[in-house]
């Protein structure tokens, strides 16, 4: 056997004790009626397709998922857990409900037929292999809107060409003809969407759905020509394969470059932002304090907390434009005044600083004693959360305010 050979048995055998495991699990909350046209458009859009290929047939990064022998609660429960070869995916990321739609269009993968189906047999025909999937151009020309009258049309199909071969009418009926030449006319300058373009043809299962990066590094078009992005489509690159004007035409490719374009000004989310430029660092994730004091900013206008950001204190390092865009910069002010409006709730405050942890998460016990406020004062509450004890940290007005604590001291009073 060889070595390649005992690696994928390897890991078939680690697939299937990882799918025992998983069927072991519990069923949970009932789920929605399943929308399998739902779960396919929401499948195209989603990383998967990178390995599990664009109709979930499966490529030799893996396995095809169409058709599946796994039940609902095993494809989640993968999921949620991944694989030696695949990411854990939480709730988060994608429902349960989503996970529901997706299997059942993996359990039924041919779509109902719609008018626009029944009267499209290009893509069931060998036409696209050559004119592109949109009839925009391959090896053979684009056919989009072609300005060809149907008798023309029909005798070029029939006769064939130096370059194509001829169908007679028992390969291609008239009927099937006449609806591709409609379908032809209905797309004249109609190209295909560029992000269906960028997820079909697997670009986003390496450089991100929106090309904000993956496997392979994110994309941003203002950083490159549109001549060398079409070279280096069409040429490949040592990790990427090349793309054939069959697979993607120039029309698709121009739009494509032009909606990488369009992503790449596109302002991040604040909370993203908050991380990446350091802030969270010393701020904390969430704005409420650590190394550097919590931010709180009803008083604080945009335009202080941009010269703050762009120049810098003692203790603080200046933002230039390039590290963080204005436009970002105010939806990080944004967000941070919304922060400061929001109330927290006591429970909030108990799990995110840790109490927790050590009391239990309804401050029952645990490490530490069961907390009631019934047998203490607040001032004597308050003082201990201050100064801390042996075994408990001291909690400083940035990490815990005074209102806060109330607010906790408050809700152990009501605590069973």
């Amino acid at each position: 056997m060889s070595n390649s050979h005992r690696s994928w048995l390897a890991l078939g055998l680690l697939a299937v004790a990882l799918l025992a495991a998983a069927c072991g699990a519990t069923e949970g909350e009932p789920l929605a009626q399943a929308d399998a046209a739902h779960g396919r458009s929401l499948w195209m859009e989603s990383t998967c397709v990178g390995c599990h290929g664009v109709e979930a047939d499966g490529s030799t990064a893996g396995p095809a998922l169409v058709d599946t022998p796994l039940s609902l609660r095993d494809v989640i429960n993968i999921t949620r857990r991944g694989t030696p070869g695949m990411p854990e995916y939480p709730p988060n990321h994608i429902s349960d409900q989503d996970l529901q739609d997706m299997y059942a269009w993996f359990q039924n993968p041919v779509p109902a037929a719609t008018p626009e189906v029944a009267q499209n047999p290009w893509r069931q025909s060998s036409c696209a292999g050559c004119h592109g999937v949109n009839a925009l151009g391959g090896s053979g020309p684009s056919l989009a809107g072609t300005s060809l009258p149907f008798p023309a049309f029909e005798a070029v199909v029939r006769r064939g060409s130096e370059a194509m071969p001829a169908y007679s009418p028992s390969e291609m009926g008239d009927a099937e003809l006449g609806h591709i030449y409609d379908w032809l006319q209905s797309r004249a300058e109609v190209p295909a969407a560029p992000r269906t373009v960028w997820v079909a043809t697997g670009c986003g299962g390496c450089h991100g759905p929106n090309a904000e990066g993956g496997s392979a590094p994110g994309l941003t078009a203002e950083e490159v020509s549109y001549d060398e992005f079409h070279q280096v489509v069409r040429e490949g690159t040592g990790g990427m394969p090349a793309y054939s004007p069959g697979q993607i035409s120039d029309a698709d490719l121009e739009h494509m470059y032009d909606w990488i374009d369009a992503q790449a000004q596109l302002p991040g989310e604040p909370q993203d932002e908050w991380s990446d430029t350091g802030c969270g660092g010393c701020h904390g994730a969430e704005a409420e304090g650590g190394s550097a004091p919590a931010l709180i900013l009803d008083e604080t206008t945009y335009e202080e907390f941009q010269q703050v950001v762009r120049d810098g204190t003692e203790g603080m390092p200046a933002y230039s434009p390039s590290r963080i865009s204005d436009a970002e910069l105010r939806l990080v002010y944004d967000w941070l005044q919304a922060r400061a409006q929001a109330p927290v709730s006591p429970q909030t405050v108990w799990g995110e600083t840790g109490c927790g942890g050590c009391h239990g998460p309804n401050a029952g016990g645990g490490s530490a004693p069961a907390v009631t406020a019934e047998r203490t004062s607040y001032d004597e509450f308050h003082r201990v959360v201050r100064e801390g004890t042996e075994g408990m940290p001291a909690y400083s007005p940035s990490q815990i305010s005074d209102e806060e604590l109330q607010q906790v001291y408050d809700w152990l009073g009501e605590a069973p």
